[in-house]
Formats: C-alpha cells, structure tokens, sequence
C-alpha cells in the first residue's frame, strides 16, 4: 500500500544513516577516475568530436566568447555554453595539469556524466530509499549509452547537458515532494545552463518530464497548485532568458545567421526532417523509424539489461516505491521517449537523459526483490533479463575476437592473444554473475555487473583501441609527421583534397584564423597552388593525385610521406593518402625522410 510524503521523508532519513557521505563521494570519484581513463584512451572521433573541440580551441585563442567559428567559417549548430567548458579544460590543461588535449575537450562530458550519477542519487533517495540512490547511482554510468556520451564519443555538448538536466529533475522532484524556495533559484541556474549548452532542446526534457509528472499523478496522487505552476512557468521563462542574454549579440554579430541555422535548421529542421540520413525517408520511413529508440534502450542498458525486465515489471505493475516515486518515473521516461520518437531525426544520445530514470527503476526493483517487497512471480523476469543478458555478452565476446582478427588481417599476435584472454574472463564473469542471479544473490550480481566496464571492457579498448588508431584514423598520425617535418612553432598553408575529416583540421591545429583550405578534387586549384610561393602542405588523396598528374603531367611538389587507411566516417572507404611538400627547406626534406621510414614499418 502507497505510503504519504512524510513517512518516505522518514525511511530516507532512517536508511540514510546506512550509506555514508564519505561512500558517496567515494563512488562520484571512482566514476570520475574511470570516465577520464575511458576518455584518455582514444583520439577524436569524426566528425562531430573535432568540430566541436577546434571551435573551443579557436575561441580560447581569439578570446571572441560569443561566436564560435570551426576553420575560417561559423560553427552555429550549438550555444556557445560548451565551448566555455571545453576552454576551461583547456585552461586547466595549460596551467594546472599537462594532461592529453584529447582529454581537456572531453572533460566536460567526463564531469557531466560523473555529476549526473551523483544527482541520481539524490533522485533516487528522495523517491525511494538510500540504498536505492547509491546502487542507481552506480548502475546509470556503467549503462553503454552513458559511457559512449561521456568518455568515448565526449567532446561534444551531450554530457555536460546531461547534468544541467539532471540537476534540474532533481530540483524540480524536490519542488513536487518538498518544496523549498532556493530549489527555484537552483532550478533557474540548471534550466539557464541547459538552454545555453543545446539551446531549446536543454529545456524539452525537463519541461516534458514536469508535465509527464503531474499527467501520471493526476487524480491527488501528486498535487500541483496554480501557485507552484506558475512559479514553474517563471522559472521557466527566466532560464531561457540565460539564452536570449547570449542569442540576441550572437544573432547581431552573424547577420542573423545564428537563428537561422542554429534555431530554424538544427531546431525545427531536425524535428521535422531526417538531418543526414539519421531517420527514415518519407512518410513511410517516419512511420517504421518511429520505434526506433526501443532497441537504444535495450542495448543502451547494457550489461544491466540483466535487471531491466524485473524493474520494467516492478514499475508497471506498482512493485516498487510509491504512486508518487512511480508516477515521477513514468513522466520523466514515458514523455520524453514520446516526443524523440516523433521528432524526425533520431540518434542515439538524444534519449540520453532518460536512463538515470531507468538505473533508478533497475535499482528499485533489485532492492525490493531482495527485501522481499516485490512477490516471487517477478522471479520469471529476473530470469528473462539473464537470457537477455547472456545474448549481449556473447555478442559482445564474439566481437572482441573478431575486432582484431579484422585489424590485424587475420594474424595472430600478441593483441588477439590479449582479446583471447579478455574473452575467456568474460565468459567466467558472465557465468558468474548468472549463477548468482538464479541462487537470487542479486547484489552480488549487482556489484559485479557494475564491474564490467571498469575491469573488462577499459583492459579491452586500451588493447584494441591502438589498431583501430592506426588502421581507420590516421589524422592525428598525418598531423604529427607534418609537425615533424615543419619544426617546432613553423607553421605554413596547409590544403586538403580527398581527405577533408575535421580531424584533420583539429590536430593539425594552425592558429586560429589561419585556414586549412579544402579544395575537393578540382585539379585546377590543386595545380595553381602547386605553382604558388612560399612553403606549404597538401593532404591529397591518391586518386585525386593522379587525376590532375593526368590533367598537369607534373607538379612542383616533393612526396613527404604517405599512409594507407580506411575512412571509417565516409562509409569504410579505403584511401591512399599522399603528403606533399611545396618549396621545402633541406632541413624539412631530411626530417621527411625520417618520418617517411617511420610510417614505412608501421604500414
């Protein structure tokens, strides 16, 4: 039977008492530690990761803090507020702790995540109990789609925006359960923060979530007074002002570009088109695409799909909490899911913000299930999420075999010895964690669940992670070989045909201001500036190469080094890519030669 506020108030008090503050602050680290691992283990993703973190990087250099540029031209997809993040990592960077500059832009995303964990723990306090709010709060950033936003894929604006969110759900559940006046300042600063870092989209789920909220609890089971809306709808109101504060100057300084694009094209154009192919074509396509998202939460989940059938049961059938906790739940992942699945383009991470919801449910019905609250006929969806659990983990092994076998071309080295040995613990963690599950010891399955990630999975990309490094993104590699050949501090023109990954942009890192052009496969332009004074570099494809060799016969260009590689981000293409050099010193052509046989036995 439901219980009233007051006596939840009292359970957390009392149950408070059993997990420290000390553990808390424990865990949050902990958390922190392994995202900032996961985040140092790779270079930039194309494309979005490069585009974001060369914008913050050309912003922190010219200081112009309202309008972000990427490469010469306007970067207007997004507000400024993640690019004053990504600066303050560079900051730090620069003058606190030398750390990788692949981890200063993602340090935003490796906090935002680790903070949206310790939110849902209050969360989960508040509704349930503490118990539940730590296991929730270990149980969301071990999720896959977590962990992918906030270390493998961060250098975007999707972690950081995950806390603004989630430290707006907090307040606005504390608002609903135990109103006090500083949660509406707070409220404010989180929505305001939210707005400047994804612009409307910062405000949807919050927004959803607070409506969902009172549709689920109508009836008396969670009362909403005209007063406490409309202090809400202020609230609300104010936030966007946070944005308006910062759109208005921005919108001025680009001729109005900024709302055009970055409100009308990446707003509405993306709720009412599939933007690059990340939705279905047509009518038809927008109707069989619309359910979408429901194999991204079931994989998104991962390794907790283990639980997610008990905890789906617990909330659908009122085995967990109160009608309040799970009317709270229901509005923060039933409307939201709702509304991404009809907004016409669909990724991953838009639902990003609905798994501390999901962790919270997961939790709840594991503690209720040990307690003995839930009845023992939920024990048959404990069972489903083994099976369930099992699929994704062989899955998971099979792909750790295959990864390097594919890399390293079918030869047995020393890496797929490594994944051999990662496979085989794997299984036994997996065995593991399904005989405790079945003998009903579901904290230790719990515990060792959270594990996966941090014990198997780090071990396995710090293996894999350098083949993939030099078979499918050699930006960095290229970039490094040219600084190499220039010399510290030289900097000159650099161009780009064929190959033209914002990568590429990003590690070569001229300074701000200074373009690296794109020529595409016009011979013309290639060949006028062949003949051009003064040193410089071209970036070409091998194919683009020949065809204006065909056109031109010669250019007076001397081949630096050159790398063969598959463009991952351009459908798995394979390229050939040439680095020539324009009007080079001795000095320069001598440090190539080096460089040249250096990729020569890394080939």
């Amino acid at each position: 039977m439901d219980q009233d506020v007051q006596s939840v108030e009292l359970k957390d008090k009392a149950s408070s008492g059993g997990v420290p503050w000390w553990v808390v602050m424990l865990v949050f680290l902990a958390i922190v530690a392994m995202y900032a691992l996961f985040a140092d283990t790779s270079t930039l993703w194309d494309r979005d990761e490069p585009r974001f973190a060369r914008s913050a990087m050309e912003m922190y250099e010219t200081g112009d803090w309202i309008v972000p540029y990427f490469n010469g031209d306007y970067r207007l997809h997004k507000p400024a507020g993640v690019y004053w993040l990504m600066d303050v990592g560079l900051w730090l960077r620069n003058y606190v702790w030398p750390m990788s500059l692949e981890l200063a832009v993602r340090l935003p995303s490796v906090l935002g995540i680790s903070l949206s964990a310790l939110f849902t723990f209050f969360i989960g306090k508040r509704l349930f109990n503490a118990k539940t709010g730590l296991l929730a709060m270990v149980i969301y950033p071990t999720m896959l789609v977590p962990l992918v936003i906030g270390s493998f894929t961060a250098a975007t604006a999707d972690g950081a925006l995950n806390a603004a969110m989630m430290l707006s759900i907090w307040m606005v559940v504390e608002i609903l359960l135990r109103p006090r006046w500083w949660q509406y300042v707070v409220l404010t600063l989180a929505l305001g923060s939210a707005w400047l870092l994804k612009g409307p989209v910062g405000f949807a789920v919050p927004g959803l979530m607070m409506i969902g909220t009172a549709f689920f609890g109508r009836g008396g089971t969670i009362k909403v007074s005209k007063r406490k809306w409309l202090a809400l709808v202020v609230v609300s109101l104010i936030a966007a002002g946070f944005f308006v504060a910062w759109g208005l100057p921005a919108n001025e300084m680009t001729g109005g570009q900024f709302y055009e694009e970055g409100i009308g094209k990446h707003v509405v154009g993306r709720s009412m088109t599939a933007m690059e192919s990340h939705g279905g074509s047509g009518l038809l396509g927008y109707i069989l695409t619309i359910p979408a998202y429901i194999p991204v939460l079931i994989v998104g989940v991962s390794p907790w799909v283990l639980f997610a059938p008990l905890g789906l049961s617990g909330l659908i059938r009122g085995h967990i909490g109160t009608s309040k906790s799970r009317a709270i739940l229901w509005g923060w992942i039933a409307f939201p899911l709702i509304m991404f699945s009809l907004v016409a383009t669909k990724l991953p991470h838009y639902v990003a913000p609905i798994f501390p919801a999901l962790a919270i449910m997961i939790a709840a019905a594991i503690v209720a299930r040990v307690k003995g609250d839930s009845p023992d006929e939920e024990n048959g969806w404990l069972m489903t999420g083994v099976w369930l659990f099992n699929i994704f983990v062989g899955a998971a092994v099979l792909g750790g075999i295959a990864a390097p076998w594919v890399l390293q071309q079918g030869k047995v080295g020393y890496i797929y010895l490594l994944s051999i040995v990662l496979a085989v613990l794997t299984i036994l963690v997996m065995l593991l964690i399904t005989y405790w599950t079945s003998k009903k010891r579901l904290y230790a399955a719990a515990v060792l669940t959270s594990l996966i990630f941090p014990l198997l999975t780090l071990p396995s990309a710090m293996v894999l992670l350098p083949q993939v490094e030099a078979n499918l993104k050699p930006s960095k590699q290229i970039a490094a070989g040219i600084h190499e050949i220039l010399g510290q501090g030289v900097d000159v023109p650099v161009i780009m045909s064929g190959y033209e990954e914002p990568s590429l942009v990003f590690y070569i890192n001229r300074p701000a201001g200074e373009v690296v052009k794109e020529t595409g496969s016009d011979s013309a332009a290639i060949s006028e500036w062949a003949h051009q004074s003064g040193a410089g570099i071209l970036i070409i494809t091998k194919k683009n190469y020949d065809k204006t060799i065909d056109k031109y016969t010669q250019l007076p260009l001397k081949k630096l080094f050159e790398d063969q590689t598959i463009n991952y981000s351009a459908n798995g293409k394979p390229l050939d890519i040439l680095v020539m050099g324009r009007n080079m010193t001795n000095d320069m052509l001598a440090r190539a030669e080096e460089v040249r046989k250096e990729h020569e036995k890394t080939e």
